[in-house]
Formats: C-alpha cells, structure tokens, sequence
C-alpha cells in the first residue's frame, strides 16, 4: 500500500493507521466485523517527520513504524540530469493519451525546463508536460505551448525560474 503524503495525515488517523498496523485487522464502515489484512507499506513525504514527531504533530511510534527502511531522494531541482529521460517519458505518455503524434519538444521549450525551479517536483513536471501535450497545435512543444511560469523567463527572485 502506498500512503502518499503521510506528513499531512491527522493525528487522529495516524493512530487508527497505527492500529491496521500492529493489528493487521481492519473493521468497514458499517460492518461489525473486522477484516484480517497483510499489506507492506511504502509512505512518502516532503516534509521532516523526525521535526514533526517532536513537534507532536506526527506520532513517534508510527514514525519508527514506517522508518524500517528510509530512502532520501533529492529534489528534481538538484537533478537536473533526469530532466530529459522524464520529458521523454511523460511525452509519449500524453502523446499516446491525448492521440496527438508529438515528436519531442524544441531546445528552447527544454531550456526553460532545465532552468525553472521545479517546486512542485516530478508531479509539477507531469503536469506540465501534460497541459502542453494538450495545448499544442503541432508535432514539437514550444516555450508557447508551456505554462507561464515556465514560459515567461526572467531573473527576479520573486519568479519559480533557478536563480
């Protein structure tokens, strides 16, 4: 089971997912019985839960729970490097979705890629790509295709584009 965004879980439903845990047990909505359940969980988040745990916004023994294995992984902001494979990847995806015969996108639309911040991470990514791949009237994606955040370039700190 994959538990996305596990930093944003409620105190409240961190303890009933606790309890599935230990338990392995489950009870519906509705049913007065409960349910055996073997699942293995991977959970992912962007925030620090160790700072959350000691905050007590996020519970320490669900934390040690899920901890068994941690894996880090940067920012798509500071690999860069997997900019190209994951345009490719998204392209053809949007490409064969949207039925459009898409080719690729040009050195500039791939420029302003590489230099734009990339807050929202691989899923901000798929998003833009995704709107582009629906927006172009062509086989190649433009800057003009990409959103504005991405399309409009400047040097001001107060835009989302690598200082």
């Amino acid at each position: 089971m994959f538990l996305d965004e596990i930093g944003e879980l409620p105190l409240t439903a961190q303890s009933k997912l606790l309890r599935v845990l230990q338990n392995h047990e489950l009870q519906r909505v509705g049913s007065p019985v409960p349910r055996t359940v073997d699942v293995r969980v991977v959970a992912a988040t962007n925030r620090n839960l160790l700072s959350m745990v000691s905050d007590g916004t996020f519970r320490a023994d669900l934390y040690y729970r899920l901890a068994m294995v941690e894996i880090r992984l940067p920012g798509l902001v500071d690999r860069r490097e997997d900019l190209p494979l994951l345009e490719r990847y998204f392209l053809r995806k949007f490409a064969a979705e949207y039925n459009k015969p898409l080719s690729g996108m040009t050195r500039r639309a791939q420029s302003r890629m590489a230099n734009y911040f990339w807050p929202g991470n691989v899923r901000e990514l798929e998003n833009v790509i995704g709107n582009a791949c629906m927006m172009v009237d062509g086989t190649v994606i433009d800057v003009g295709d990409l959103p504005e955040p991405i399309r409009v370039k400047c040097g001001s700190c107060q835009c989302k584009m690598r200082p």
